[in-house]
């Protein structure tokens, strides 16, 4: 097979991967089965080492080791084993997307949107069908929140919020001759949120707050000039407006909803139990060397810890938090350091990158954000090389379905 040929299979793969990855109500889920198949197919063709991953690779290899030293200690062993195998699966998801942008640049992080694009409305339209009765079919939601193919809304409302600022960089990058383009991106801005907003999830509407004020911030800062921040603004205003007015809309027409909405916002009886269960796990981590173990928090405490601070530190100790919040926090610098970058091309796409971390960072503290995917996503992709819109040896791939349905036949 012709390497161009190989090169748009191989982005429809990816493409597919991400397109499925809203569907994860089950373990492992189909993304999960074909990140293997695309990591074992890339390995083998166009991944290249490289010494820009040495620290952070260096960072993961100190967090897998202290998940495989706690494991010695863990209460339950096949528990413990299983979060033991899934930390190392996104580690090697990790590398996958690094591998995948490192080599396709640009063109991959396009794929890679694409797909996530089709997981967000799937989600969304299974959700809300669900939500307002149209299907009933209880498994799409949880305790009467939308929650789609994915086991817990509190994961697909944030899902959803990396789209938000995809769609919203989308819609003030196209040419404004593109009338259509950018309708399409409004709506998409619009639809992802109000999905993010009905999950009812406290710290998804945190997250989404961090998130779009982290986006509009760095975007006014690195406007290359005045009129080209007044025009940022104004767009960033029309957007707000038209949300508030189609938000408000819905709740008008829903006064249940809007009840709701006011039920969630306030403080819960069972924050009590969350926050009794972090300060517990807290002073244990501190008297602990080596952690309880990966997976054992619901183990050891009957419940989860509800932040990822709390898991990370009570389950692998010390090193575990060096290892990974070391990691997240150079990326987190090396998305920021290339947002500083002057005139480059792909300074939204490391805005977009930027913002969406600091959002989950943020939610972190009140939700176990170590096993999401799209998390995992976010700390690969600033490590993408994008001087290029592909690698010097590779053409253009950005797939279509078109494209993959020529070569096959």
């Amino acid at each position: 097979m012709k390497k161009d040929q190989s090169s748009v299979l191989y982005l429809g793969l990816i493409f597919v991967l991400m397109a499925l990855s809203s569907l994860v109500i089950v373990e492992p889920a189909p993304v999960d089965l074909l990140i293997v198949v695309s990591f074992v197919l890339g390995f083998f063709s166009f991944f290249r080492s490289s010494l820009t991953l040495a620290i952070p690779t260096t960072f993961l290899l100190v967090f897998a080791l202290s998940n495989l030293i706690s494991t010695f200690v863990v209460e339950d062993v096949t528990r413990g084993l299983y979060f033991l195998s899934i930390r190392v699966y996104f580690i090697v998801s990790w590398l996958l997307f690094v591998g995948v942008t490192r080599h396709f640049g640009a063109k991959a992080v396009k794929t890679i949107f694409s797909g996530y694009i089709f997981a967000s409305i799937l989600a969304i339209a299974l959700g809300f069908l669900a939500f307002f009765h149209i299907l009933n079919w209880d498994f799409l939601t949880f305790a009467d929140r939308p929650k789609g193919l994915f086991k817990d809304p509190n994961v697909f409302g944030p899902f959803l919020i990396p789209v938000v600022l995809y769609a919203a960089l989308e819609f003030e990058s196209s040419k404004s001759k593109n009338k259509l383009g950018k309708l399409g991106w409004a709506a998409l801005f619009l639809l992802a949120s109000i999905g993010s907003a009905f999950s009812f999830s406290r710290a998804a509407w945190l997250n989404y707050t961090i998130s779009i004020s982290s986006y509009v911030v760095l975007r006014l800062l690195t406007a290359s000039s005045t009129r080209t921040a007044i025009r940022r603004g104004s767009t960033y205003i029309s957007l707000l407006l038209l949300l508030l007015t189609v938000f408000g809309g819905l709740l008008v027409a829903q006064p249940n909803t809007a009840e709701f909405f006011t039920q969630r916002s306030a403080y819960q009886a069972y924050d009590n139990l969350r926050f009794g269960i972090q300060e517990v796990a807290v002073n244990d981590a501190l008297s602990s060397f080596v952690g309880i173990g990966p997976g054992q928090a619901e183990v050891v405490y009957d419940y989860a810890t509800h932040s990822s601070y709390v898991r990370i530190l009570v389950e692998n100790s010390w090193l575990g938090a060096i290892g990974f919040f070391g990691f997240v926090l150079l990326t987190l610098n090396r998305s920021f350091r290339m947002v500083l970058k002057p005139r480059s091309s792909n300074q939204g796409l490391f805005i977009v990158f930027t913002a969406a971390l600091l959002g989950i960072l943020a939610n972190s503290f009140f939700i176990d954000t170590v096993h999401w995917r799209h998390f995992w996503l976010l700390l690969a992709l600033p490590w993408g090389n994008y001087s290029l819109s592909s690698s010097t040896d590779t053409p253009n791939c950005l797939v279509d379905a078109e494209s993959v349905l020529t070569l096959v036949d």
